[in-house]
């Protein structure tokens, strides 16, 4: 059967648990041995099933967010508005319309990788990218042009 809430506070209440320190030892000397003997089933191998990570193996290039990404004509590629200017290495000036992975460790930082090259040098760009601007009013449809030369009128179909 579920316990509700009220069914907790009343089972606090009944052994006198007022503060963070009385439930965390009610916890860790009544409440979880208590649930081991009930629900808990010894394991059919005793030996532990997780391994060590590789030494070879970055963790942090696992544990993180990734995002593929084309590199665009300012060698820069954008993530959710934050952009990151990618740098020159020994091999490539440029990395223009290449795919990329854009990973965000834990730590918050950027590291961009290059399928064939590996880490790209990058630098997180504060502030976003400019909003494109307007085109000016004679590249606009519905306008009318004025060919001062040839005194004729061009009024575009709407």
């Amino acid at each position: 059967m579920g316990r509700s809430r009220i069914d907790w506070s009343f089972e606090l209440r009944l052994n006198n648990i007022t503060g963070i320190l009385d439930a965390t030892r009610y916890l860790n000397e009544v409440f979880i041995p208590k649930y081991c003997r009930l629900f808990g089933v010894e394991p059919e191998d005793p030996t532990p099933a997780w391994r060590n990570i590789p030494s070879t193996m970055d963790i942090r290039t696992i544990l993180c967010k990734r995002y593929e990404r084309k590199v665009s004509n300012d060698n820069t590629v954008s993530v959710n508005g934050q952009i990151i200017q990618l740098l020159p290495t020994k091999t490539r000036r440029h990395f223009v319309r290449t795919s990329v992975s854009v990973n965000r460790w834990l730590d918050g930082s950027w590291h961009v990788f290059h399928p064939d090259h590996g880490e790209i040098p990058c630098i997180p760009c504060k502030g976003v990218r400019p909003v494109r601007t307007l085109r000016p009013v004679s590249w606009q449809r519905n306008t009318a042009r004025v060919h001062l030369g040839d005194d004729i009128f061009n009024l575009q179909k709407g």
